[in-house]
């Protein structure tokens, strides 16, 4: 027997941003699914619900077109609108309000990268987070207007679907700066434009290992890269550094060896510089054992003493080197792009890759990145941070000195973006209290496979110098309160 909605049913309606007829929709389906109206209850009129509520009538016609078209409410016109006759009590329906403390189901591969990747997403940086480039030295009005010209008058190309492996005047600029700034031997077809290093990381995990295969990487490494390759269920194999960079005695007592990751221009995260006599060895080695070599040419474009290094994929005459680097740690981090460069019998296997995986990274980005660094605008903004950044790094070393001496040992470095602190305590107990007051200090010791030390990676270059202050200033009194 069919009845009416019950006078004590009531709806709560506000003048708020959500639309009038969706939050009547939202009150009805939610009273349907929970049984409160049960199947075969009649529901009133439009006009007569819009007089209660006091909205227009349109505004309720929609609420109930909305619940016919989901299946939730069935009639025909001059009959009424009843609830559908659907057996809902199988639904739980759940309060968001509340803890829900039950895990996702995953699989037991999905629970094991849960388990023991390092978390390393932070969406809004605070003080000292490593990686962050001074985004106010970018030239965000040369940008809007090269952006702005690009949509403009290429529309009907950019807004299409393009080749997997890029957009083709980013990747012939790309390869022209590679190879002379870098040193880099290849041709445009080599270059497969990514969303960042870690999309390539991702990606080369993906094919180029099977589960369980020995992967090696550098002790301390990066936790990016040992998150990739923990994904694609590798096993990791950590290779200690010193003063020269990796061991290689070290890496040539390993056997089976598929895949090496390496950071030879700017080992990350203690800043040394791989030496040539090793490269030549490490490249030896990889001949030998018929591995791959990833390159990841962190942080390269930052040296502050002497000349740069040039790519160790330059001096590769095995085409055993994958050569990765990007874009967004260098201009701003929201342009998520960044370059491949594979030996030329993985080209079509990793244009395949990356059509699986995202099909490729926004046109409109790549056509305005190219226009960008074809203009000379990025060799003048790395000239500029250049200066900048080794300006910070003085006055960083200057003010952790004079505050945080007898705590830390901190040095100068040739490169890159951060520092790294030496220090005899625990670093992650540092480290959580630091979070408390909007720093962010990355443990040092976290990095380490095995024999770790303790200390703390400090970004410096996306921050002004009072807020390096104040940083150092907090970290002070940190300090002073745990010793």
């Amino acid at each position: 027997m069919k009845s009416n909605i019950p006078e004590s049913f009531s709806f709560d309606i506000s003048r708020s941003t959500v639309p009038l007829y969706r939050q009547i929709y939202e009150q009805l389906k939610t009273a349907i699914l929970s049984q409160q109206l049960a199947p075969g209850t009649k529901l009133p009129a439009s006009r007569e619900l819009a007089t209660r509520l006091q909205v227009s009538r349109n505004t309720v016609t929609n609420a109930y077109e909305k619940l016919w078209s989901e299946g939730f409410v069935e009639g025909q016109i001059g009959a009424g609108t009843y609830v559908a006759h659907i057996d809902f009590t199988t639904l739980q329906t759940t309060n968001f309000n509340e803890k829900n403390d039950q895990r996702p189901l995953l699989s037991q591969r999905g629970e094991k990268i849960f388990a023991c990747a390092k978390k390393d997403y932070i969406a809004k940086p605070e003080t000292f987070t490593p990686g962050i480039p001074d985004i106010k030295a970018f030239r965000k009005d040369v940008w809007a207007r090269i952006l702005s010209r690009q949509a403009r008058y290429h529309i009907e190309d950019l807004f299409a679907y393009d080749s997997p492996a890029g957009y083709a005047p980013l990747r012939t600029v790309v390869c022209q700066y590679l190879r002379a700034y870098r040193g880099v031997k290849c041709d445009t077809e080599q270059v497969v434009i990514i969303s960042g290093a870690q999309q390539g990381l991702d990606l080369i995990a993906r094919f180029l290992i099977d589960p369980h295969e020995n992967v090696a990487m550098e002790n301390p490494g990066y936790l990016g890269a040992r998150n990739a390759f923990f994904a694609a269920q590798a096993q990791i194999i950590p290779v200690d550094v010193d003063a020269a960079g990796l061991k290689i005695d070290d890496l040539q007592r390993q056997r089976d060896v598929r895949l090496l990751y390496l950071t030879p221009s700017h080992q990350y995260p203690l800043g040394m510089t791989l030496s040539l006599e090793r490269r030549i060895q490490i490249l030896q080695w990889a001949r030998q054992q018929n591995a791959w070599i990833i390159e990841d040419d962190y942080d390269s474009e930052y040296r502050y003493a002497g000349q740069p290094i040039a790519a160790m994929q330059g001096i590769d005459n095995s085409d055993r080197v994958l050569y990765l680097g990007t874009f967004s740690k260098v201009l701003f981090p929201g342009l998520r792009i960044g370059y491949m460069v594979v030996p030329k019998a993985l080209v079509p296997v990793f244009s395949l890759a990356k059509s699986i995986c995202d099909h490729n990274c926004s046109t409109l980005l790549q056509a305005a990145l190219a226009s960008f660094i074809e203009a000379g605008h990025f060799n003048s903004h790395l000239r500029r941070t250049r200066i900048l950044y080794k300006e910070k790094q003085q006055y960083f070393l200057q003010v952790f000195a004079h505050k945080l001496s007898k705590y830390c040992t901190i040095e100068p470095s040739a490169t890159g973006m951060h520092l790294v602190a030496f220090y005899n305590g625990d670093d992650r107990e540092i480290t959580k209290e630091a979070v408390r007051h909007n720093l962010v200090l990355r443990p040092l010791s976290s990095y380490y496979l095995q024999n770790p030390r303790s200390g703390f990676v400090l970004g410096y270059a996306g921050y002004t110098l009072p807020q390096i202050y104040e940083g150092i200033c907090t970290l002070e009194k940190i300090f002073t309160r745990k010793n």
